[in-house]
């Protein structure tokens, strides 16, 4: 008889998932203050609930918990039957959650909390948490110089995971970047955001967008974001991989230690301090990251987003990238479709270091890749072939072109990722600008007055050559439209970008010099 109750509970257990909200029948005493709802925090070995108190309390008959709701369900997660996993399995299109609330009890207790509801049917999107942390929170702990990633559980397990080697060359539609993916954590060499213009900066005292310091550790208090660079969070429903299958899981422990390693090494202050990544604990195949163009480019301050399938062959095959174009085409390497073309994700030829090795290539090398070869400042000579014209005077107006072409398009790129930030990046898109905004639009009124967009200066005082007229004339429509989206999220100065003040910044002067250096030419 032993054996056939232990036999009901275990399977009473299996039917229960993390964080699915419980109800049971309230305990004599002490149990009774604890109520009678609670989430699963453990399933195994046994059952765990935390309560509306917060008390965590085991709960040994799971038969005898009853599941309320399943908040943890998204749209486009795969699901099967909680009693027959091996029966159909489904995908969810719709999740509605409504919430009902008590009046807070300075006592904890909430054994007749049933009896007086203070309100029923809210919506979680109206809500917020007061407290600062709960059981099963993921955390950021940074001091000391060191920061780690972990979460709010009974017993925390430190890991320590080895920089990973990044190869020093990697094919960009075939030009060969050398040093550019610098191995990390040595972040002082990577790509890094600066003050508008490219220059040394302006001593605003804010802290600057180095990613490093001498040390080669990037200091988190000098990100004034304020958002972590790497998160395990939920998987986003507009994330572009999303009805992929989800299969590396089924292929056992090795494919699923494999991704754990991918995350401790991103999680482990080895990310640059430009680049900002998000695993999702429900879907471990996919990532999303976004990252700062560098300074001295014509992506300067402008803000990338990436999202990163893993196959089930993965290490076997490189991860698939697509990239948030918007239907752009800001370099010769991230198509409109959201293609990157980059040897390391055998999306263009290569040999050697330039290609993917599953032993050796890690998504940290991809995402520092992309960042140091593909958002470089001479973008035009990243095309297959078009490396042979650099120096020659073809190459340098041709290469001046692109650049101002790809400023522009990074200055639309904002507006889109303003207007509709990817999910789960709501957060890293505001911050940023209203951090580098006042930057981006100074560095606008620089063009306008006619410094030159970073790229190739060339030789034989080809570096004098201010920017073409045809660039100014459009980058005067962008300027006021950028200036009252970063308005919008509260940089502030942005009313002289105005239509009128715009006109302060005269074009007749210049243009008669930049004819006078296209004649030249």
């Amino acid at each position: 008889m032993a054996g056939v109750e232990a036999a009901t509970a275990a399977a009473a257990a299996a039917q229960l998932h993390h964080l699915d909200l419980v109800r049971f029948e309230a305990a004599e005493g002490d149990e009774k203050r604890h109520g009678d709802h609670g989430l699963v925090v453990y399933t195994a070995p046994k059952t765990t609930v935390m309560c509306v108190d917060g008390a965590v309390v085991d709960k040994t008959d799971a038969a005898a918990l009853v599941i309320v709701d399943r908040s943890s369900l998204h749209p486009g997660m795969e699901v099967t039957s909680a009693s027959n996993p091996a029966g159909q399995i489904g995908v969810v299109t719709a999740v509605s959650t409504a919430v009902d609330l008590v009046e807070h009890r300075a006592d904890g207790d909430y054994g007749d909390a049933e009896a007086a509801p203070a309100a029923r049917g809210l919506s979680p999107s109206g809500l917020r948490r007061v407290t600062e942390f709960s059981l099963g929170d993921y955390v950021v702990c940074s001091g000391g110089g060191d920061q780690w990633l972990g979460r709010v559980v009974e017993v925390c397990v430190a890991v320590d995971v080895p920089a990973p080697a990044v190869p020093a060359a990697v094919a960009v539609n075939g030009v060969a970047g050398e040093d550019a993916a610098a191995p990390a954590p040595d972040a002082a060499a990577l790509p890094s955001s600066s003050d508008a213009g490219g220059g040394d900066g302006d001593g605003d005292g804010d802290g600057g967008d180095s990613a490093g310091d001498g040390g080669g550790k990037e200091k988190v208090e000098d990100d004034s974001l304020g958002v972590a660079h790497f998160d395990v969070v939920q998987c986003p429903p507009d994330h572009h991989f999303l009805d992929c299958k989800l299969e590396g899981a089924a292929h056992g422990n090795k494919w699923v230690k494999r991704v754990q390693k991918e995350w401790q090494i991103l999680g482990n202050d080895n990310l640059p301090g430009t680049i900002y990544v998000r695993a999702f604990e429900d879907r471990m195949d996919l990532l999303r990251a976004a990252m700062v163009g560098a300074a001295g480019s014509p992506y300067h301050d402008g803000l990338f987003l990436f999202d990163l399938h893993l196959p089930a062959t993965y290490p076997a095959a490189p991860p698939e990238v697509y990239y948030h174009s918007f239907g752009l085409r800001v370099n010769p390497n991230l198509y409109p479709s959201g293609t990157v073309c980059l040897s390391l994700l055998n999306t263009f030829d290569g040999e050697g270091v330039e290609v993917w090795s599953p032993a050796r290539s890690t998504l940290l090398q991809v995402l520092v890749s992309i960042q140091g070869l593909v958002l470089t400042a001479d973008p035009y000579y990243n095309e297959a072939g078009y490396d042979a014209y650099a120096g020659t005077p073809g190459g340098r107006r041709n290469a001046a072109s692109y650049a101002e072409n790809a400023c522009l398009l990074t200055l639309r790129s904002a507006l889109h990722l303003l207007r509709r930030p990817p999910r789960g990046f709501e957060g890293v898109v505001g911050a940023h600008f209203r951090r580098r905004g006042a930057h981006v639009l100074a560095a606008c009124e620089s063009y306008l007055r006619g410094t030159r967009v970073a790229g190739d200066g060339g030789d034989g005082g080809g570096g004098e050559r201010t920017c073409s007229a045809g660039f100014r004339l459009a980058l005067r429509n962008v300027v006021p439209v950028l200036a009252a989206a970063f308005a919008e999220i509260g940089v502030e100065g942005c009313e002289r970008f105005g239509d009128g003040e715009l006109g302060q910044c005269s074009l007749t002067a210049i243009d008669d010099s930049a004819a006078s250096a296209d004649a030249s030419d």
